[in-house]
């Protein structure tokens, strides 16, 4: 459970990291188009970046996805051994009394 906490935090985080990073550059992307063609190339290049960000934000969601599933593999996997070891030693305790 603490894993998929810290996940589910990370996950957040980068959020609104890309949440900042397009409320910083929107405002520049979107604006009409009577700009000079300085400004076009500057648009072109800032949509550009836009676009690679969108990409490595999809592959981080992926890649937190399916480091979850491996840890609340490895959670469970610990859970089962703890309880055959508490059933083994119950069963000792009464076997002994």
């Amino acid at each position: 459970m603490l894993a998929h906490e810290i996940l589910r935090k990370l996950n957040r985080v980068r959020l609104l990291m890309f949440s900042n990073l397009y409320n910083t550059f929107a405002p520049h992307i979107f604006q009409p188009a009577t700009e000079s063609a300085d400004s076009e190339s500057k648009h072109k290049v800032l949509l550009e970046r836009l676009k690679k960000l969108e990409a490595e934000n999809s592959s981080l969601v992926l890649e937190n996805e399916t480091q979850r599933q491996q840890y609340e593999k490895c959670l469970d996997e610990i859970a089962n051994q703890v309880r055959t070891v508490l059933t083994y030693q119950g069963f000792s305790f009464i076997c002994a009394g």
